[in-house]
């Protein structure tokens, strides 16, 4: 219910909302080789991207705690990560939203019932790596770490919209062929979320949330 209500509010506030506000274009992420980075988990443990060295495919999905966007994919993340094998791919979840306590982080996995790693970033290490700007936005990284698509999870839920299937799963189409052995026939998409405030924007605009900054 209480998805429903913020979805509701998520598409009634749209028109009001900003269209995007990327650093780096999209495609220009593509190829990119992602770097060592170490972030703390919700049960205390810290994760390194070196942590998987024998894992072919990384899926790094950015979620917020107060996103009705993100949080309506939550199930699907969960589904998708038990459809593949754990020893070829691994599905991690990043929250770098400053707004969210290491504990509403904690609470939320719990709320949610997550069942995938949940790694909290309020230095944004990983915004700055990864160049993610939305939540929910999902990076496939291959055995090089290389990021080989990012983008909407599918197009199911937008702010003006929500279907009951979607057109196009965008990232576990992408995930079949790489394990198949084949580049992403789409690399790069948009996705429809809540915006991830960046230190810089909320020294200059004060303590906004990020589920405020929903298109």
């Amino acid at each position: 219910m209480k998805t429903s209500l913020l979805l509701l509010a998520c598409l009634t506030l749209a028109s009001l909302c900003e269209i995007r506000g990327a650093d780096t274009p999209r495609a220009e992420l593509i190829g990119r080789q992602v770097p060592n980075f170490i972030l703390p988990s919700v049960t205390g443990k810290e994760i390194a991207l070196a942590d998987y060295p024998e894992i072919d495919f990384l899926v790094f999905v950015f979620l917020g705690t107060e996103c009705p966007i993100g949080n309506s994919y939550i199930p699907q993340l969960n589904e998708l990560s038990r459809k593949y094998p754990k020893e070829k791919v691994r599905f991690v979840i990043i929250n770098a939203n400053l707004s969210d306590s290491a504990d509403e982080i904690k609470k939320h996995a719990r709320e949610y019932k997550l069942r995938l790693p949940v790694l909290i970033d309020h230095d944004q290490i990983s915004v700055d790596i990864l160049g993610a700007t939305r939540t929910p936005e999902a990076f496939i990284l291959d055995r090089r770490r290389t990021i080989q698509y990012v983008g909407r999870i599918d197009d199911r839920i937008g702010y003006r919209f929500k279907r009951a299937e979607a057109n196009r799963s965008d990232l576990e189409e992408a995930l079949k062929e790489l394990i198949d052995g084949n580049l992403p026939s789409v690399k790069t998409t948009e996705p429809e979320g809540c915006r991830i405030t960046r230190k810089a924007d909320r020294a200059k605009n004060g303590n906004v949330t990020d589920a405020s900054h929903i298109a």
